[in-house]
């Protein structure tokens, strides 16, 4: 496992081998979500993604439910800055490729 950032969004995407595990969790602005949900498509082919996706009110959230099939409803997430697990305090999606497992 490595932890951190490999590059900048979304050139970095082209340096990445086909069929590696991702982990997105994208800043919850408007036009960063916007493009990640433009690119869904594509992320799950290339890679083995592991998403975590806010649920705002946008015109993309009706794509949520059949773009990440048996998504959870994420309750909690491990801080790495803080080395503790923390409450989530937004409304929030967990998929993971079942080619993850």
């Amino acid at each position: 496992w490595r932890f951190g950032s490999i590059g900048s969004y979304p050139s970095v995407l082209q340096v990445l081998p086909v069929n590696s595990v991702v982990c997105v969790n994208p800043p919850f602005t408007e036009a960063y979500l916007a493009d990640v949900m433009a690119r869904l498509g594509e992320l799950k082919l290339r890679f083995r993604l592991r998403l975590a996706m806010p649920i705002h009110e946008t015109p993309w959230r009706k794509k949520l439910a059949s773009s990440l099939p048996s998504a959870e409803l994420l309750q909690t997430y491990y801080d790495a800055s803080s080395e503790s697990h923390t409450d989530v305090l937004h409304p929030t999606l967990l998929w993971e490729d079942p080619r993850c497992a």
